[in-house]
């Protein structure tokens, strides 16, 4: 009887290895799961739009952009490429930064981006999200907001079916 005690502790610490050693059995998944920290959760309502944003002109002649979203944005659908302001994609110096509970973004615009997009003509900036998406999917309603300038804050009711404000 002792040799059989021996060999099952023996045998559980090599089924431990070889099923530890082994990938797990999603691994063809793996390149699709992206590390997010903080409270993202899918939201059980469906309505997906701006509440509020606010710009104003930082230290060095920098342009803050905050977005504030009414549930968390997935971060792969507001990525700077998917970006535009004034028709044009972000360029790849703008920063993004998104609080702990992804409800909000800020769009550092360096000095140099803010002279390329703002001619002394046209001081407004229209910011577009061409596929701004929730966590559980749902589209962002409005995904275009003009007349954005240093000190504009605009907050936004919950829009209509169609979209409007």
């Amino acid at each position: 009887m002792n040799g059989n005690f021996r060999r099952v502790h023996y045998f559980i610490p090599c089924l431990l290895v070889l099923f530890l050693s082994r990938p797990p059995v999603f691994a063809h998944q793996l390149h699709a799961i992206v590390p997010y920290h903080g409270m993202r959760m899918t939201s059980k309502h469906s309505d997906f739009y701006v509440v509020k944003i606010e710009a104003e002109k930082a230290e060095a002649g920098n342009l803050l952009i905050d977005v504030h979203f009414s549930s968390a944005v997935d971060p792969r659908t507001v990525a700077l490429p998917d970006v535009l302001v004034n028709g044009r994609p972000v360029p790849s110096e703008t920063s993004e930064l998104f609080n702990k509970a992804g409800t909000e973004v800020r769009f550092k615009f360096p000095a140099s981006v803010c002279r390329m997009f703002l001619s002394s003509a046209d001081t407004r900036i229209k910011l577009e999200f061409v596929s701004a998406a929730s966590f559980n999917g749902s589209p962002l309603i409005q995904n275009a907001f003009d007349g954005i300038t240093d000190g504009y804050v605009q907050v936004f009711k919950k829009p209509a079916g169609d979209g409007s404000y």
